[in-house]
């Protein structure tokens, strides 16, 4: 079975394999920018009540789990 060779862009126009491993600090700038893009135009102190809200329903998810 021929597998599909899955990669991530970075900003850098450079592709890596997510096989290959990436650097904590890597990994830090990509969620950051993610986060950063799902915000958008919002204050970040705006942003504290989704943020809130999701931490609410997973210890809720996780203790329901339990």
């Amino acid at each position: 079975m021929i597998k599909p060779e899955l990669t991530l862009s970075s900003k850098y126009g450079t592709q890596k394999s997510m096989c290959s491993k990436i650097t904590l600090q890597q990994l830090e700038s990509f969620l950051w920018s993610s986060a950063d893009i799902i915000r958008g135009r919002m204050d970040a102190s705006e942003f504290k009540h989704y943020i809130f809200g999701m931490l609410f329903l997973k210890r809720l998810s996780d203790t329901f789990d339990e």
